[in-house]
């Protein structure tokens, strides 16, 4: 199962519009049960685990991800590797949605064996 994590601020409008295309994508039939979507506050310090198990805070799990610009869509494979390319920023927001579904479907494949 692929993990999708969105890497947001809350203040930041750019993200509360990519919120916009990656919540009904959650509820769907189609990925609701295909993959583990999160959202990951980039200024957030709370505990939390990496893929490796690891006590992270959200901020430097962030970093360590390398992300500088927000909204950042990622996604990984079952075993935490990055499964195609991210997608930063809001590119265009009517394709915003076909992007990440198709970020989906490479980490869908790499998760199934499909693409190693």
């Amino acid at each position: 199962m692929p993990v999708l994590l969105a890497f947001m601020q809350k203040t930041c409008p750019y993200c509360a519009k990519a919120r916009r295309h990656l919540e009904p994508l959650q509820a769907s039939a189609e990925w609701g049960g295909k993959a583990l979507m999160r959202e990951i506050d980039v200024d957030g310090t709370t505990e939390m685990r990496d893929f490796e198990g690891r006590l992270t805070t959200p901020r430097d799990f962030a970093r360590a991800q390398g992300i500088r610009m927000v909204p950042t869509v990622m996604v990984f494979d079952d075993h935490g590797h990055r499964a195609g390319e991210p997608i930063v920023g809001l590119p265009t927001e009517d394709f915003y949605g076909f992007y990440v579904v198709r970020a989906l479907e490479a980490g869908y494949a790499q998760a199934a064996g499909v693409l190693h």
